[in-house]
């Protein structure tokens, strides 16, 4: 008989039949066990300090308190708790250092079964994942989190961060999409403050990684 590491897990999820869903599918799978539930950040806290578990599932609209808040009570408690945050949506409004310093992976609500799975397994061997890719490497880390993150751009954005990583200078880019230099200037700055850039240098070094890492993921 084959021996399974059972991985206690706490699901906390604002809507009663996406939690419910979670928690049949996590305990269809022979390794994982849900130990717990909760439906605000209070209930969360409080049921982790009385059954600890190793994985703690957080919806992001999690409230009373918020997601963000319930998380760091957590980690000051017990710093072996592994934290994965689920969202609905791209997750623009937290920038990547927030992400590595409150949990150890961000997925969509949008994955499949197997992708869950996976999530919960790797955080639990010590890496960091995100959406539906699994991270060792520091540099590799950036270059994944960067790729995912296009789809927080608007159309535009896009547009002009592929230009800007060709090199191209603002008036340039404004004269390919005719648009004025103020507008495309106004992109610029919305991309450093969604990715949480500090400067213009910063912008095109993160606008060189991405278009690296898309050709690296397109040439295989």
């Amino acid at each position: 008989m084959q021996h399974y590491s059972l991985v206690k897990i706490i699901v906390a999820e604002s809507y009663k039949l996406v939690k419910e869903g979670i928690i049949v599918l996590l305990n269809s799978f022979q390794n994982f066990m849900v130990i717990d539930e909760a439906e605000d950040g209070y209930e969360l806290v409080t049921k982790c300090r009385k059954y600890p578990p190793d994985v703690v599932l957080v919806d992001l609209e999690l409230t009373e308190p918020d997601a963000i808040t319930a998380i760091q009570s957590i980690r000051h408690e017990n710093k072996n708790i592994k934290i994965i945050i689920m969202s609905s949506f791209q997750n623009a409004q937290i920038n990547r250092n927030e992400i590595r310093k409150i949990s150890n992976g961000i997925i969509s609500k949008n994955i499949c079964p197997d992708e869950l799975a996976q999530a919960i397994q790797n955080v639990t061997s010590g890496d960091f994942f995100l959406y539906n890719r699994s991270i060792k490497s520091e540099n590799k880390k950036l270059i994944v989190e960067h790729h995912s993150k296009l789809d927080g751009l608007t159309k535009r954005e896009n547009e002009i961060l592929y230009y800007l990583a060709k090199g191209m200078p603002s008036k340039d880019i404004a004269d390919k999409l005719f648009l004025s230099t103020r507008t495309v200037d106004s992109h610029r700055s919305k991309i450093i403050q969604k990715y949480n850039l500090n400067n213009a240098s910063e912008l095109v070094h993160f606008a060189h990684e991405v278009l690296n890492s898309n050709k690296s993921g397109n040439g295989n």
